[in-house]
């Protein structure tokens, strides 16, 4: 390792960890600890505006020791700070010690926030595909580049600060988050039948015809009655193109 690398290495494990740094002087403390400050108040800043609604539940030292160690502990694999955001999914994703600290529903609550964000910024432009119900229902559709198809054990549309369910939930909560054509970002929540209609098409990168994917459903759910089913499928068919969360396939290229 060259005299260079190895400083910078020493440079940046005392930026991480101040408390193992031992700077020769106090001119060097000094500065060390100005360096230190601008990168976690840095870190912080973009971590409260990525996730607003867990840094209003959590205690102010819980937030503190939730950025302080993904800062300490999580080594980034991208240089921009736009994806810090997705760097702090990935370091909850490992279950790091300073969970224990915080409600159980703090990973998948930081998941949606973070997916509302990602979604925001996803390149596309629904609107010119939008559907119209002058155009008749189309044959062929597939799931919008700008919607993701999620599931959570907790009802994360519903956490707040007034709100914080103690327990995991046995069923899992499906939800739709999506851009409409206006660029604001909104979701569905819904049931395990439509949860498996999108799962089915979005499988599709070129789209899928109408009537096979009511063929799918009807075979994954044979417990239901066919007709009620094929009812419904039309309702919810429709509601999802009203919503841009499916596009007519012969045109969302």
């Amino acid at each position: 390792m060259s005299h260079f690398k190895q400083v910078q290495q020493e440079f940046v494990s005392s930026i991480r960890e101040p408390e193992k740094s031992a700077p020769d002087s106090h001119d060097k403390q000094r500065r060390l600890h100005l360096y230190q400050s601008l990168f976690l108040k840095n870190i912080d800043g973009f971590l409260q505006n990525s996730f607003p609604v867990i840094n209003s539940i959590v205690k102010p030292q819980e937030w503190q020791k939730l950025v302080s160690s993904f800062f300490k502990e999580h080594k980034c694999c991208s240089p921009y700070f736009a994806e810090i955001s997705k760097e702090f999914i990935d370091y909850l994703s490992v279950k790091p010690e300073c969970l224990k600290e915080v409600p159980g529903f703090i990973p998948e609550l930081a998941h949606y926030e973070w997916l509302e964000l990602d979604v925001s910024i996803r390149k596309g432009d629904n609107s010119i595909y939008e559907w119209r119900v002058e155009e008749g229902i189309p044959h062929r559709v597939r799931l919008s580049r700008l919607a993701a198809l999620v599931s959570y054990y907790y009802p994360v549309h519903q956490i707040a600060p007034s709100f914080q369910p103690q327990a995991a939930s046995s069923d899992p909560f499906y939800y739709v988050v999506y851009r409409k054509p206006d660029d604001a970002v909104s979701f569905l929540q819904i049931n395990v039948a439509t949860a498996l209609m999108l799962n089915i098409v979005q499988a599709a990168d070129e789209g899928l015809d109408r009537a096979f994917i009511l063929k799918q459903l009807q075979t994954s759910l044979p417990h239901l009655d066919a007709t009620s089913l094929e009812n419904s499928f039309a309702e919810t068919f429709t509601q999802l193109l009203d919503h841009t969360i499916l596009l007519p396939a012969t045109e969302a290229k």
